[in-house]
């Protein structure tokens, strides 16, 4: 009984690594290809980091076309650690169609996340009254990655912050195209505004559903 046992759990374990494929972008080099510019306000691949540096009158943002299948289900998590605890705008744009210039937004703003798609022909200059929105529960230090995912299983979208589920929705994917940005908060004069604050991203991580016989069942 105990052998029987034994076998199952060791086939369980083998079919879950085969159910699902990791990737992982240290940012040791710059391997998906993510934008870099330079300047006082830029996104640069450094020291093992995605380090984006900006004030609170510009928005820096930075992207690449994700090594994933959009078709098949999947994980894509952001581990981004914050130089303050008071934190500005920070927005993972996902979906992004270029020629719709369409895109749906996952951002962290102020104590608050929010959702919402950004279409053809409008500005982002708000966000649209229509935007779901919730309170931000987790603590923000400059030593503790926020891990930010997004998961997409039968075109069901579920979010987390740290893990924790905060809102999911029916959504179908149709782009590999991903970016991140981020603007400071404003510190209520224009002096301080243009002081420069830092994000980093740690890490990509995408797990994503292999194709292994019948089974192509993501597994966590």
């Amino acid at each position: 009984m105990k052998k029987t046992l034994l076998l199952a759990a060791i086939i369980l374990f083998i079919n879950t690594l085969s159910a699902q494929n990791k990737q992982v972008e240290t940012f040791d080099t710059n391997t998906w290809g993510w934008g870099e510019t330079s300047g006082n306000n830029y996104a640069l691949v450094k020291n093992g980091f995605l380090e984006i540096q900006t004030n609170a009158y510009m928005a820096v943002s930075t992207g690449c076309n994700l090594p994933l299948d959009i078709k098949r289900d999947f994980k894509v998590s952001f581990n981004v650690i914050f130089s303050q605890k008071n934190i500005g705008s920070f927005e993972i744009f996902y979906d992004i169609s270029e020629e719709e210039q369409r895109s749906s937004i996952f951002e962290l703003a102020f104590g608050k996340y929010y959702l919402y798609d950004v279409t053809a022909g409008s500005k982002k200059l708000f966000r649209p009254k229509s935007a779901v929105q919730g309170k931000l529960n987790c603590k923000i230090d400059k030593k503790t990655p926020v891990i930010i995912s997004i998961e997409n299983k039968s075109k069901h979208l579920t979010f987390f912050i740290n893990n924790v589920k905060v809102y999911e929705t029916d959504k179908e994917l149709h782009s590999s195209i991903w970016r991140i940005s981020y603007s400071a908060p404003s510190k209520g004069s224009a002096l301080l505004d243009l002081k420069t604050e830092k994000v980093m991203i740690d890490e990509v991580v995408i797990e994503q559903a292999n194709i292994d016989g019948e089974d192509e069942s993501y597994s966590e």
